[in-house]
Formats: structure tokens, C-alpha cells, sequence
């Protein structure tokens, strides 16, 4: 009866973890971030695929009732300023003046990317159906420099899989990525936008490792160091939803704690009979 027990527990398990199981939940924790950063990575130099040598801005989760911080391209902070979130609390990056000169930096200077990302496992050589991919971004470019009559500021949505993870990220060359979608300051102005990717859009990963990746970029070089209130230029994004048709591979803890629950209960099962 014991092993019984113990063989209806596997099967469980496995018929849980199995790529035929249709799953429609949204794949991406805290996606809304209501629960701050929880979920996410914070990308930088020795992190995957950073872009540029640059420090990266940090990204601060905000709401209409807090300020953030706006910081030159070192990461120092020059002042203060008050953005809306889209709903409860979104997240985003704001800067604003960069050096001349910047050391290590082999690209031309004050170009910046700087991203979270979420580390996600599907089961390798399995064709995956986009259901859903939604988010909202605002980008906003208020510089003297730029204005908003020019694309130099984005949000820069990205999923990249399997070796593109390893790699550094390259614009012009499309091998680099999956999927990419762009708002940039000259379409948002300072508003927020629904974005969303194809709704059938597939993919297959021979490893089973994709990354989903928030960017804040901007373009523009040699921004003036000088900080005002009407010079910043930030990007944001809040409720990003990501579902597939297929099951993603569960978190090692997720199957441990499930499997766990499962040889509980066949055990417990096993001694009523006795």
C-alpha cells in the first residue's frame, strides 16, 4: 500500500509538471509590481548581456503619491521630481545630465540601457503559443536637447532566449533578440500606452531558458550635467502580463514543495488502509 501511495504521487507530479497540460496564468511574478522589485533582477556590468559598460540608473518603483530620484549617468542623485504610475505602483528609471567623459566606456558616451529581467524555464524543443502579452509604458524626453520631436528616449520591451541571454545585445542585428517592442518618447510624450505583442505569436527554445527584459534607453550623447526640473527624462511600465498555451517547467522549490505535499498525503492514505 505504501508504494502505492508513493507511485500515485509521482504520477501526479509528473502529469503536473507535463508540457500537455494546457496553462493560461501569467507567467510573470509581480508584474504589476505591487510588490515592489519582488521577482525581479536588476541587470549591471557582470550581469547577462549588459549592454554598455555603464553603471546602470537604478530602478525605482513609484506612485502618484511618492517622488523619485533623478540621476546623472554615474547613478548620483541631482534632485527630485514626481511621476504618475499607471495604476498603484509601476516601475522606472529617470536621469537626467551625463559627463563628457566617461571612463570604460567604449561606446559613445552617455548612450545608456539599463533593464530588470525575469529568468523564465519552458520545456525545451516545444513549440510555445503566445496567448498574451500585455503591458504599459510611457517614455518622455524633456531635455533641451531633444525634446520630443526625436526618438532618443524608449522603453524597451525584449524577450531573448537560449544563447541570445549570453550575448550582448545588439540593436541592429535582430539574431540578438526574439521579440522586441519599442515606445519611444516621440510616440508616448509623456503618456502611457497599452503595448502588446502579435497575440499567436510562437517560439521554440532548444535549452528552455528565456529572459524577459524592461529597458530604460537612451540614446542621445553628452547630455549637459546641469539638473532642472524640466530637463528629465525618464521610461516606466507596470502591468505586464505574459501567458502561453503550454505550461512553463516549474521552480525546482515549486516541485519540491509540491512533490513533498503529494508523498504526504499518499502516505498519510496508505497507513488509513492499513
Amino acid at each position: 500500500m505504501m508504494m502505492r501511495g508513493i507511485l500515485i504521487a509521482l504520477g501526479c507530479l509528473l502529469a503536473l509538471t507535463s508540457p500537455g497540460l494546457a496553462d493560461t496564468g501569467n507567467i510573470i511574478v509581480n508584474g504589476d509590481f505591487e510588490d515592489g522589485l519582488n521577482g525581479w533582477s536588476i541587470a549591471g556590468p557582470g550581469k547577462p548581456a549588459y549592454i554598455y559598460n555603464d553603471p546602470p540608473l537604478t530602478p525605482q518603483v513609484f506612485n502618484d503619491f511618492m517622488p523619485v530620484n533623478v540621476m546623472d549617468y554615474t547613478g548620483a542623485v541631482l534632485g527630485q521630481t514626481f511621476a504618475y504610475a499607471k495604476t498603484g505602483n509601476s516601475v522606472g528609471w529617470f536621469r537626467a545630465g551625463v559627463p563628457t567623459s566617461v571612463p570604460n566606456n567604449t561606446l559613445p558616451q552617455g548612450m545608456l540601457y539599463s533593464f530588470i529581467y525575469q529568468d523564465i524555464y519552458v520545456f525545451p524543443n516545444e513549440e510555445y503559443t503566445i496567448l498574451q502579452a500585455t503591458w504599459d509604458c510611457v517614455s518622455w524626453d524633456g531635455s533641451n536637447q531633444a525634446k520630443n520631436d526625436v526618438r532618443h528616449v524608449a522603453g524597451m520591451f525584449l524577450i531573448r532566449i537560449d544563447n541570445q541571454i549570453d550575448i550582448i545585445y545588439n540593436p541592429d542585428d535582430p539574431s540578438t533578440y526574439k521579440f522586441r517592442s519599442t515606445t519611444w518618447n516621440l510616440d508616448s510624450k509623456g503618456n502611457w500606452m497599452a503595448r502588446q505583442l502579435t497575440p499567436g505569436t510562437k517560439f521554440t527554445s532548444t535549452t528552455g531558458r528565456i529572459q524577459v527584459q524592461l529597458h530604460f534607453q537612451d540614446g542621445i550623447n553628452n547630455r549637459n550635467i546641469n539638473w532642472s526640473q524640466n530637463e528629465y527624462l525618464f521610461a516606466a511600465y507596470d502591468n505586464l502580463v505574459i501567458r502561453l498555451d503550454k505550461p512553463i517547467v516549474p521552480e525546482p522549490a515549486s516541485v519540491l514543495a509540491l512533490g513533498a505535499g503529494l508523498l504526504s498525503m499518499a502516505t498519510r492514505m496508505a497507513r488509513r488502509k492499513r
